[in-house]
């Protein structure tokens, strides 16, 4: 076998397994269920790591201590967080704020070059929230944002 037809084997390779992860994710997307989940920014902007914002994810009424291995669950259309097995997850609650458990580590959302942060320019009284899909174990998988303002969520498009 020539080496121009064992590259082109290679490149077909690397293509068909980068296509198997895209279907992966849109299957899961569409079996999977999904809701929107509180979130609070961190370090939204590194221009050497490209243009993401870094979502750390506050859950509700949590009843478990921090440092906790925690699963997500959606019942009814609110995210809930249950005790994971034993070193299973790797999400982990941090620590607790007021009414929520903060789960670590953070989820990263990315934005094109050309859209604003609405992370930075949010009005007193307004959240930011995530929609995102639910595995069984593992992380949450951002899907959009939207702003909560007067227990209003308006998606961001």
């Amino acid at each position: 076998m020539k080496i121009a037809s064992k590259g082109l084997v290679l490149a077909l390779a690397q293509v068909a397994l980068l296509c198997s992860i895209g279907a992966k994710m849109l299957y899961d997307r569409t079996t999977l269920p999904h809701a929107w989940i509180k979130t609070m920014p961190v370090d939204p902007d590194m221009p050497i790591r490209g243009r993401y914002l870094r979502l750390t994810l506050a859950v509700e009424n949590p009843q478990h201590w921090s440092g906790t291995p925690v699963d997500f669950h959606v019942d009814g259309d609110e995210v809930k967080i249950g005790l994971a097995p034993e070193f299973a997850s790797a999400n982990y609650i941090t620590r607790a704020a007021g009414d929520y458990g903060l789960i670590s580590p953070p989820v990263a959302f990315f934005i094109s070059d050309k859209a604003e942060d609405p992370s930075r320019h949010l009005l007193p009284g307004q959240e930011l929230w995530v929609e995102a899909t639910i595995p069984p174990h593992g992380h949450p998988r951002p899907i959009r944002l939207g702003i909560k303002h007067n227990g209003v969520l308006t998606p961001i498009d």
